[in-house]
């Protein structure tokens, strides 16, 4: 596989991982159906909440549970890197799952890293 279909395959999952975390019942921040829509959104018009506590609590509790999630698949991204990006409301969705896919050590990242420091 080449780099790009790596890189394309890397955001297809954070892509379908994001989405369906955040159209999860229990929190239910994404108000979205199609993906177009979904991904064109900016980070503020998720259904976050009302007030700025209540905003900040629900993007701590999504961070949380999109961290385990990615955790479940082996891949890593940390949880300042999910808030972080969640706190740049005026990026695009796609914006920020590209950013997270780039961040993100996937299993096979893991193996070519590991890889390359055994061959020194």
């Amino acid at each position: 596989m080449n780099q790009s279909e790596l890189i394309e395959k890397k955001r297809r999952f954070i892509k379908r991982t994001y989405f369906g975390v955040s159209d999860n019942p229990l929190d239910d921040v994404n108000p979205f159906d199609a993906w177009d829509e979904f991904l064109a959104a900016k980070v503020k018009d998720m259904n976050w909440g009302i007030n700025p506590d209540a905003i900040k609590r629900s993007k701590i509790r999504f961070a949380y549970n999109f961290n385990k999630i990615l955790d479940h698949y082996s891949v890593l991204l940390g949880l300042d890197d999910i808030l972080v990006d969640l706190d740049n409301d005026a990026q695009t969705n796609e914006s920020m799952i590209n950013t997270w896919a780039d961040k993100a050590i996937f299993p096979g990242d893991k193996t070519e890293t590991e890889n390359k420091v055994e061959e020194k």
